[in-house]
């Protein structure tokens, strides 16, 4: 199995269930699951939206993409949760399509919204704490191509478990005709 099938990255925006995903195909594959979020607080001491408080959105980008580098370059097979600004950057979607097996998360911008107000504390993306669907969906579109570019292959959490969600990723990892069913 190459690098490529080895190291899963899991691409989104916020909402998609990337952290959740990313642990249950770590249980199930038995890799080392790295979570942008959690190793961001690590090595800053604060929260992502502390830190962008601090450093501003462009500072805060740079240092996700600093945090991904880091998560590429470990020798064993892993569990990546890419934080969704790093497709903005030419080199990181390079590197991502060319060493690792890329997951696109989707999801409806008013479940993302909801999703996004229900959980804790966020980078933010708009001028306000909470973005809107609205903003949410803005944001989807700016990134598309960037994702669609690089993705292995996309699935829509809209409705979908995260348990089924990380079946469909293994069974597309997997060799020879997909186990996946109507």
């Amino acid at each position: 199995m190459s690098r490529r099938t080895t190291t899963i990255a899991l691409l989104g925006l916020m909402g998609t269930g990337k952290s959740t995903i990313g642990r249950i195909l770590a249980t199930r594959l038995e890799r080392s699951f790295l979570d942008n979020d959690v190793l961001l607080t690590e090595r800053s001491n604060v929260t992502a939206s502390q830190l962008q408080e601090r450093i501003g959105l462009d500072g805060l980008h740079r240092v996700e993409g600093e945090i991904l580098t880091e998560q590429l370059s470990r020798p064993e097979p892993v569990i990546v949760n890419a934080a969704a600004s790093t497709v903005e950057d030419p080199v990181m979607r390079r590197r991502l399509h060319k060493e690792t097996f890329v997951v696109w998360l989707q999801a409806d911008a008013d479940v993302l919204a909801a999703r996004v107000a229900a959980g804790g504390p966020r980078p933010s993306i708009t001028a306000t704490a909470c973005p809107t669907a609205r903003e949410i969906d803005s944001l989807a579109r700016m990134r598309h191509d960037a994702f669609a570019a690089i993705a292995d292959l996309a699935i829509d959490t809209t409705s979908e478990s995260s348990a089924r969600s990380a079946e469909r990723i293994i069974a597309a990892l997997a060799p020879g005709p997909s186990s996946d069913g109507p």
